[in-house]
């Protein structure tokens, strides 16, 4: 009987021993545990600074504070620069299509074409030398300086934990032995070792925060100062090309030649203006060896051969007169006679009298500045004639016949002689 008994408070035992824990589900309990003694001392801590405690590490709060700042801004500069490039990249694109238009319109025979689609292309490779170095020198580095945060922000979560473990432990200790609890000692240790980790930590924190947080200066000065540098570069360059092009643009307006490679006029020239000012002074020189127009007027004066007017006997004097009479000539006639000096314009025979618009007198002197232009003195008479070419026609000027030449001159240089 007593055999029996034994044996039924064996299979009772046996019957009622609990089963085996799955470890990793005990790991699991215990981090949950963790997790939710530290959210108890959060609130803890934020009663503690409602009811005037200090509530935490205020020094601490302000390194969090300004990590957090700091990371804030390097993601902003960071996304901000990449915009900036994506733009860039847009509008190189867009200038180099805008240039191979202006290459297409741009003919080769006109003047200066190659420099032209030298200076184009140079601005391409403008664009791309700065998107290079804007990549190289500002915006990985300032990938790898914000690559820097995840890491350090993982240190300063740590020790936010290990803060809430500390003071949890320490919470645990002054309740035990308020009420002389046996587990006083247990709780101990606990809070020695929770107090070891916080120490350790806080000595890495408080010296990688405040060093990262202060050499963002010398960082952000050092690549401000690149990048600018670089559009400083840029733009440079840019203003160089352009006024390299509004040059030959310049040139092109001035001198640009037509598909029938004729010069092009820009207008007529103004009265008042001195027409010879372009003679090069090698060509100036030139002038002044030829004896009729070298030396000063009183000069030339003085190689007149002098008369003596009392030798002369009357008739002799009527009889020159007679000789040297000028009759007023037929305008076809006047305007057919060259005036001295004269090689602008092209030598042809008069017009046909019914071809003449109109008779125009010069108000001006006018010295043609290609051979199609005529030249002419004030008073000259002038026979305006239709443009053989309708095309040639341009707004102030006019196609005629002087000197027994024709060419085109300019309107304001003459009047209606009536």
């Amino acid at each position: 009987h007593t055999h029996t008994r034994t044996r039924a408070r064996t299979r009772t035992r046996t019957t009622m021993s609990a089963p085996e824990e799955d470890p990793g589900k005990k790991s699991l309990l215990t981090k949950a545990g963790k997790t939710l003694a530290r959210k108890r001392e959060k609130l803890k801590q934020k009663y503690s600074k409602e009811e005037g405690g200090n509530g935490g590490d205020e020094e601490f709060a302000v390194l969090k504070a300004n990590f957090e700042k700091q990371q804030t801004q390097a993601h902003r500069v960071v996304k901000d620069i990449q915009k900036y490039m994506k733009a860039l990249e847009g509008l190189a694109q867009a200038s180099k299509s805008l240039g191979d238009s202006i290459k297409t319109v741009y003919e080769p025979d006109w003047p200066g074409s190659n420099k032209t689609y030298n200076s184009i292309t140079g601005m391409d490779t403008t664009y791309h030398d700065l998107r290079e170095k804007l990549n190289d020198q500002f915006v990985e580095p300032m990938k790898s300086y914000l690559g820097q945060f995840p890491d350090i922000k993982k240190r300063v979560d740590k020790r936010d934990r290990r803060q809430l473990d500390h003071d949890r432990c320490k919470r645990a200790v002054l309740t035990a032995r308020q009420k002389g609890s046996k587990k006083v000692n247990e709780l101990e240790d606990q809070f020695v070792n929770a107090q070891a980790e916080l120490e350790s930590l806080n000595n890495e924190v408080f010296e990688v925060l405040p060093t990262f947080y202060d050499g963002r200066v010398t960082f952000y000065g050092q690549h401000f100062q690149t990048m600018f540098g670089m559009l400083s570069s840029f733009h440079e360059t840019c203003a160089g090309t352009a006024n390299e092009l509004s040059l030959a643009m310049d040139e092109l307006f001035v001198e640009g030649v037509t598909p029938d490679s004729q010069k092009f006029r820009m207008g007529a020239p103004e009265p008042g203006r001195k027409v010879g000012e372009h003679i090069k002074d090698e060509e100036m020189e030139e002038l002044k060896e030829v004896p009729e127009l070298a030396g000063d007027a009183d000069d030339r004066l003085d190689a007149v051969p002098s008369m003596d007017i009392n030798s002369l006997e009357v008739g002799a004097v009527v009889s020159t007169m007679e000789q040297e009479r000028v009759e007023v000539p037929d305008p076809v006639e006047a305007a057919a006679a060259p005036p001295p000096g004269s090689d602008a314009g092209r030598t042809v025979d008069p017009p046909d009298p019914a071809a003449v618009l109109e008779t125009r007198r010069a108000t001006h002197q006018y010295d043609g500045q290609d051979d199609d232009e005529l030249t002419f003195k004030v008073e000259a008479e002038i026979l305006v004639l239709p443009f053989p070419d309708p095309e040639d026609e341009e707004e102030g000027w006019l196609f005629g016949y002087s000197g027994g030449k024709d060419g085109v001159f300019p309107a304001n240089f003459t009047e209606g002689a009536g």
